[in-house]
């Protein structure tokens, strides 16, 4: 029996769609505000839920003695700012959290505004934060939200260890910088009314840690530099790094946050491209396509997947068990039918088999094909990917634009190693004319132009690609990505980007066959499958109340 258990994830975002703003005495129009009004604010989109809902927290160190201060999100149009929700009022207060959820509006500017508008204006870097007080009843400070930042971390006295009974807490965004080195920039706003230092530490949440970075400065607002190595920038975007302010009354820590990677995605384990050919018992005709990447921990059992789709009218996506000739049965449907889809959940040690017995598939489904419109295999048959995104782009795009690449490195011919692409995409409406470029370079490095694909409109497929030998080392040692934009003579910032990388085996435990059993070929070969895992030199299952045990761990976070 395959059962799975829903979750929540501790330390990643990726499931999430996360938007920050730096609230600022210059983004207020006009700027009459005092200059020194500063403030942050995370907003998190979550539009796996019905009615999608907004989780913004924003603080800020706007002067509200004897003020009356209030917040409000709005519009930004070519002509004008235009209200759409209060997030509080006529209050004396420098932090606040909210959740609230979308619904159609109606404006008296521009009339109607539906969801499905709001969304796309928000994703696109059209909403703003402004922090409005009675003296600067036009505004005292406002920011974009923007998905422009790597990370962010929410500041209290629980998350210290042990914890602190304070009312201080704080927030914090931070860019990060590939190339030509690997820089952070830290902002934090906090409430912490003596404090005596703000460092950088390394440790999961309710471990005490060690202190990796002190800033220089610690009063609010903290503006802070560091310097990453390749080890180093393992571990924050791991979730293994935390902020901290300590005072003169709680030296060892009064508030501290966890440090959570916005828009990233972990090694990927296993990928699928999705298509009507692909639909059991009989395929489908249509110009629908899909893919999806699915990145598992073995230690955990907990994944983290994206599914892209161009099916009008979805009515359902799910996840399957079967093989690829079969009709297969359900398992569980996926976030939400909608494209892109971004999930996450916990597998048991039965489903990691599944996957690798390449008997787990993926069905988008409407009302005229019930049974799926397309359908794709997870494997490792794809066994190079990439996942992209504006917030890859150097530097980072605001943009409703995603997509996935997936690749595999086919026969050698006269001309070179046959390259198998497809890349699957949306872009923001009325963008200019683009193409789709292999380039040659590093994560967040410049590009030197390999390829540029013939087609340019979703999908872009073929085979008729071949890789020089130089280009196939630049290839297999993760140099080379995907860019969406104009073409790159014209030096302009693309619309998306996405590092092209090869699959991670997420068991390396899986060791040999049981008797009899028998594996199609895979870039897994080495790790033939098996029925049972080894663990410490021991052959064992993994205990399914483990599993059980850590899905409730995950749920409490």
């Amino acid at each position: 029996l395959l059962v799975f258990v829903f979750v929540c994830g501790c330390h990643a975002d990726f499931a999430r769609t996360v938007y920050t703003a730096e609230i600022s005495n210059a983004g207020a129009i006009p700027s009459v505000g005092p200059e020194d009004s500063f403030g942050l604010a995370v907003c998190v989109y979550e539009r796996n839920v019905e009615p999608h809902t907004m989780d913004c927290e924003v603080h800020h160190n706007v002067n509200v003695q004897d003020k009356i201060v209030s917040s409000d999100i709005y519009l930004r149009t070519s002509a004008d700012s235009i209200l759409l929700y209060r997030l509080y009022a006529n209050e004396t207060i420098n932090e606040f959290r909210v959740v609230f959820p979308l619904v159609d509006l109606t404006l008296s500017s521009i009339g109607s505004y539906s969801v499905a508008e709001q969304e796309y204006d928000f994703l696109n870097g059209n909403w703003e934060i402004e922090i409005t007080s009675d003296q600067y009843e036009q505004g005292e400070a406002r920011g974009t939200l923007l998905h422009d930042r790597r990370f962010y971390a929410r500041l209290d006295g629980e998350d210290v260890v042990p914890p602190v009974n304070t009312i201080a807490s704080g927030l914090a965004t931070v860019s990060y910088q590939f190339q030509p080195s690997k820089v952070a920039e830290f902002q934090v706003v906090h409430s912490v009314a003596s404090p005596t230092g703000a460092f950088v530490g390394k440790g999961f949440p309710g471990v005490d840690g060690s202190n990796e970075f002190n800033m220089v400065d610690f009063s609010s607002p903290i503006f802070s530099e560091r310097r990453y190595t390749a080890a180093t920038e393992d571990d924050i975007f791991d979730g293994e790094e935390f902020i901290e302010v300590t005072s003169g009354s709680e030296p060892l820590g009064e508030i501290r946050g966890q440090l959570v990677p916005i828009d990233y995605l972990p090694p990927v384990s296993f990928t699928a491209r999705l298509d009507g050919d692909s639909v059991q018992p009989n395929s489908v005709l249509t110009r629908s396509r899909g893919a999806a990447l699915f990145s598992v921990d073995c230690d955990t059992g907990y994944a983290e997947y994206i599914v892209y789709h161009d099916v009008d009218g979805a009515t359902e996506t799910w996840l399957n068990f079967g093989n690829s000739a079969e009709r297969g049965q359900r398992l569980f449907p996926l976030a939400r039918a909608g494209s892109p889809i971004f999930g996450e959940l916990i597998f048991s040690e039965e489903h990691i088999v599944a996957f690798y017995k390449q008997q787990l598939f993926i069905t988008v489904e409407t009302v005229v094909f019930p049974d799926g419109e397309i359908r794709g295999q997870l494997s490792d048959k794809y066994d190079w990917y990439a996942y992209l995104s504006g917030t890859n782009v150097v530097p980072p795009v605001t943009s409703s634009g995603v997509g996935i690449a997936t690749f595999r490195l086919a026969e050698e011919t006269d001309n070179g190693r046959v390259l198998d692409y497809e890349v699957v995409f949306s872009l923001p409406l009325n963008v200019q004319p683009y193409v789709v470029e292999l380039l040659a370079g590093a994560v967040g490095g410049v590009g030197t132009p390999m390829r540029t694909f013939t087609e340019h409109t979703s999908p872009v497929a073929g085979v008729d690609v071949r890789l020089s030998r130089t280009e196939l080392n630049q290839f297999g040692s993760e140099q080379t990505f995907i860019s969406i934009g104009p073409d790159t003579l014209f030096d302009q910032i693309p619309y998306l980007r996405g590092q092209v990388l090869h699959i991670r085996n997420p068991c390396p435990f899986i060791t040999e066959l049981p008797p009899g059993a028998s594996t199609p070929t895979s870039s897994f070969d080495e790790f033939a499958l098996q029925s049972s895992f080894q663990f410490d030199g021991s052959e064992r299952l993994v205990p399914t109340v483990l599993l059980v045990v850590a899905a409730l761990v995950l749920l409490l976070c």
